[in-house]
């Protein structure tokens, strides 16, 4: 049996971990379950044994990680084929609840380092058959403002190159006119508060966005 906690704010990389989760697990329909709420039913999937695979997974997603006491209870029997990873979107390190996973059963998926996000972009351009200057790197990185606005992520960064690259060669010039700047709209919502509507300039929602 294993169980693990996933959560960290960058939502591509949530997403892949949650289709790692699911590779390698014979007949899905029947040995993976994806829930927000942990009840009698999902014990039940949980207590039977898989069919045709040698494990079978309990997705667990959940806004607020919170551990019910049913979910307790089963971690101190578990059955020892079936797994349960629990996907938060928000934690709270001095709970009981979040201390109840150990370090190694903790995967974290926050934004890419600088040089780690440097290296992600320049092989998926050149994955594309694309190139880019140096000049444009740089401002496709100012405008993106990947790590200091919230509401850019991976998913942003390759919806933007999915239009870039397909023109084949990324200029200076092209970046200022293909992509909007979100390190203005950062500042205007510094300036104007939470509560005021940020203008035009996020680069593409959260929702509805194309990727990879």
């Amino acid at each position: 049996m294993a169980k693990r906690l996933v959560y960290g704010d960058e939502p591509y990389l949530v997403r892949q971990y949650k289709k790692e989760v699911a590779k390698g697990i014979e007949l899905p329909e029947m040995n993976l379950m994806a829930s927000d709420a942990f009840g009698e039913e999902e014990l039940r999937f949980l207590q039977q044994p898989p069919l045709c695979s040698e494990r079978k997974v309990l997705l667990l997603e959940m806004p607020q990680l919170k551990i019910n006491p049913e979910l307790s209870a089963y971690w101190k029997n578990p059955t020892e084929t079936s797994d349960v990873v629990v996907v938060a979107d928000r934690i709270d390190k001095r709970t009981t609840d979040f201390k109840s996973f150990r370090s190694e059963e903790i995967q974290l998926c926050n934004k890419l380092g600088k040089g780690v996000l440097e290296k992600t972009i320049l092989q998926y351009v050149k994955k594309n058959g694309a190139k880019i200057k140096q000049s444009a790197y740089q401002t496709l990185l100012e405008r993106l403002n990947y790590h200091d606005n919230e509401d850019v992520n991976l998913f942003t960064v390759f919806h933007v190159l999915n239009r870039l690259c397909p023109l084949r060669e990324i200029t200076r010039e092209l970046v200022v006119s293909a992509v909007r700047d979100n390190a203005k709209e950062n500042a205007f919502r510094l300036t104007h508060g939470a509560g005021h509507a940020a203008p035009h300039g996020r680069v593409v929602p959260r929702s509805g966005l194309d990727h990879p």
